[in-house]
């Protein structure tokens, strides 16, 4: 009997967890790019629930930039540049998307990494989840290569 109380227990308060959360606002700027940041939030949640648990916890909106690479603004806005966007993959603009909440947990945690070593991770965290999704693209691997190793040598 205690045990099922404790595991009804456990379930209410995940479950109560998991709708107190905010929703992450995703701006629509027309040309379905809201459709597909939508897309690629829920291909993080098929595909590795601690990272979507960690952009939900840091991320409360997700806009865009007219430049080549996505970027932060502290507290909880992700940028997701007009190049990852136009390259119309779910694959791109879900990793772009994992990249940068882990830079918003490293602007939230205050951390002491160089900005060299924080690059070098939210690589290594890319790449983590880019591994998970079949059949991914190489050249997004390929890029999270590249990146690592430019890092590592500056």
């Amino acid at each position: 009997m205690k045990l099922q109380i404790l595991v009804v227990l456990q379930f209410l308060l995940t479950f109560s967890f998991l709708e107190c959360r905010s929703q992450i606002v995703v701006d629509d700027v027309g040309e379905g790019w809201k459709t597909k940041v939508d897309s690629s939030i829920a291909q993080i949640r098929q595909t590795d629930s601690a990272k979507y648990f960690l952009l939900l916890k840091y991320c409360s909106h997700i806009g865009y930039i007219n430049d080549n690479v996505s970027t932060i603004e502290y507290p909880g806005t992700i940028l997701l540049s007009t190049m990852d966007m136009k390259s119309n993959n779910i694959n791109d603009i879900s990793s772009a998307i994992v990249h940068e909440s882990r830079h918003l947990y490293y602007s939230d945690i205050k951390t002491t990494l160089s900005d060299k070593n924080q690059e070098i991770n939210c690589y290594l965290y890319e790449l983590d989840y880019l591994f998970k999704i079949p059949n991914v693209d190489n050249y997004l691997i390929n890029n999270c290569l590249k990146m690592i190793k430019f890092f590592s040598q500056i």
